[in-house]
């Protein structure tokens, strides 16, 4: 089967997301990528050198590797134990995740809800985004579901 693509923003909600979807992803018997976009857009009112970019992709990996070590270190059950693999990138979610999907076929995406009130407005909706643009298969996790 194909495998699952898992985003992340690292906030509890996109934390819980991924634990979601590798927990499916043993139901399924498949891999999962977990993804994190660098969204520069979201920091646009800063000027920051080349480097800093550069940075933010390293502390994006490096989050992602201990996300990676969770799993694995949590994952105590019998049966079968997914591959993770993990990709960062710069821009916009909906832009990597079409990067992504290029380079590889994932049975569905896995997103979790969007925060609600005030921060709404003040960022973008990345699950309402990725419903308007995405011609395949998401899961878009409740921040209450177990």
């Amino acid at each position: 089967m194909k495998p699952l693509l898992l985003l992340t923003d690292f906030s509890e909600n996109g934390n819980h997301a991924v634990e979601y979807g590798y927990r499916l992803a043993k139901d399924l018997e498949t891999n999962v990528t977990l993804c994190n976009a660098v969204d520069f857009a979201e920091t646009a009112n800063m000027l920051w050198p080349a480097e800093a970019y550069d940075a933010l992709i390293s502390d994006s990996s490096k989050e992602l590797k201990k996300l990676m070590k969770h799993l694995e270190e949590t994952d105590h059950n019998a049966g079968f134990h997914p591959q993770i693999s993990y990709q960062c990138k710069l821009g916009r979610l909906v832009d990597v995740v079409e990067s992504a999907r290029q380079k590889e076929d994932f049975y569905m995406i896995v997103i979790g809800a969007h925060r609600k009130g005030f921060a709404r407005f003040l960022l973008e909706n990345h699950s309402k985004s990725m419903m308007d643009t995405l011609t395949c298969p998401l899961l878009i996790v409740p921040q209450k579901l177990s």
